[in-house]
């Protein structure tokens, strides 16, 4: 027999929403919401397009990567000296569609490095 609700109460969320809360990270629709210059900018390029991952928010209190692949957060995390990010500062992580980190990466490129 089937459940009633085989999926919870999930069935409302779109494909990402689920997989975004499934890993128990927030979901940013980047086709939809564009992040500033100088946020993209505190990541070089090359770094951003090689990892798949661009800064959305970076004070002193966090920094908060954006990724369209969760399974390659422990991979970020160990690499955080290279990104600049100390050791002590929390890192943290929102999950998007491939197509909305790939717009985003390209509109990168546009942008020279600091």
């Amino acid at each position: 027999m089937i459940p009633e609700k085989p999926f919870g109460d999930n069935h409302d969320l779109s494909p990402l929403e689920f997989l975004a809360r499934g890993w128990g990270l927030p979901c940013v629709d980047l086709e939809s919401y564009e992040i500033s210059d100088g946020i993209l900018r505190r990541l070089p390029a090359r770094v951003s397009i090689r990892e798949r991952c661009v800064p959305m928010l970076d004070n002193p209190r966090r920094t908060v990567l954006v990724v369209d692949d969760a399974s390659r957060i422990p991979v970020l995390e160990l690499r955080r000296d290279e990104f600049g990010i100390p050791r002590g500062k929390p890192l943290e992580f929102a999950l998007t569609s491939s197509e909305g980190l790939t717009e985003t990466l390209l509109r990168r490129l546009e942008i020279p490095d600091l």
